[in-house]
């Protein structure tokens, strides 16, 4: 008797959000890669750490390659581990640029992929960058007002600057002390803030899975 009244009051107590593991997928490029860096510092291990230091019952998967674009994910759509994820954490668009992808095919790219997602009750939380200055007024216009755009016709979760607490914004420029020597990858400590920015938006993204 007492150890089945210790048991009840054991699961009676737990957090409500440990009860349900949530798998999370992290379909990025080398920001969420963990490029250049060990394994257990980058993004997708660290977020998994900070969300289960949070009481969270989560298991996170990478499909992060360094130099993906929105084309190369398409090809993850019906592949492990984001076919089966509950929560996908969508980082791509900003390689695209890179390539000098037409606006109307990075949209057809991420139209495919969300579409896909949606349909089978995956829930997506769009992550998308800011381009700098070097590819011109124009081209930088179309492509954020595109991922904005794209947010709101699928009532997206949407940050819209993951690359934000990397940035001087006295000087326009990546953060030394976060960065690594190329100027543009997050350090480890790079990584570290990242997650801190991104985790409000992921734990939204859990309580509102959790909710459906």
């Amino acid at each position: 008797m007492l150890r089945l009244l210790l048991l009840v009051l054991t699961v009676w107590s737990a957090p409500a959000h440990a009860a349900q593991k949530l798998v999370i997928a992290v379909l990025g490029d080398s920001l969420s890669s963990g490029f250049a860096l060990r394994h257990d510092e980058g993004y997708v291990p660290v977020l998994e750490r900070e969300l289960r230091a949070k009481g969270y019952n989560v298991d996170l998967k990478s499909a992060a390659i360094a130099g993906q674009s929105t084309r190369q994910g398409r090809d993850w759509v019906f592949v492990e581990p984001v076919m089966s994820a509950d929560i996908v954490l969508l980082q791509l668009g900003s390689n695209d640029a890179n390539y000098r992808v037409l606006p109307e095919r990075i949209k057809e790219n991420l139209d495919y992929m969300i579409t896909n997602f949606q349909q089978r009750g995956q829930l997506v939380v769009f992550m998308a960058n800011k381009l700098t200055p070097k590819y011109g007024q124009n081209y930088r216009a179309e492509i954020e007002d595109l991922f904005e755009e794209l947010a709101r016709e699928y009532a997206l979760l949407f940050e819209p600057f993951i690359y934000q607490p990397l940035i001087d914004f006295e000087t326009l420029m990546p953060r030394a002390e976060l960065v690594l020597e190329d100027g543009v990858h997050p350090n480890a400590a790079g990584v570290r803030a990242l997650v801190a920015h991104s985790i409000p938006l992921v734990e939204k993204a859990i309580r509102q899975r959790r909710a459906d």
